[in-house]
């Protein structure tokens, strides 16, 4: 099977939807936070990859210069962290994991 990588371009900030190593997730969405961004940037975006998509909420300056982004996983995936939000300082990296959910 061939994978992949979805990568996502916000004002040279990259989000980027990729597999796991880690046991029993289903992919990673990773950003690699730039000091690009302006609220122009502030939306709705979309990543797939080998049949998942997630959508994407990027806030610029979300908190004291942190511009973040929060998950929307489809009906099945959660995330880790649980709220699905990443808030990242101007120059960092950072990710948040998707899991299948099961459960009641």
């Amino acid at each position: 099977m061939i994978t992949i990588l979805a990568d996502l371009l916000i004002s040279g900030t990259v989000v980027t939807l990729q597999p796991s190593d880690i046991p029993g997730a289903l992919a990673e969405v990773v950003m690699d936070n730039q000091i690009t961004n302006s609220p122009l940037d502030n939306g709705e975006y979309q990543l797939a990859m080998d049949g998942l998509e997630v959508g994407i909420h990027f806030t610029w300056d979300k908190y004291q210069g942190d511009d973040a982004i929060t998950i929307i996983p489809p009906d099945g995936v959660i995330c880790d962290p649980a709220d699905c939000v990443l808030q990242l300082p101007e120059g960092k990296s950072g990710m948040v994991i998707l899991y299948g959910w099961s459960g009641s």
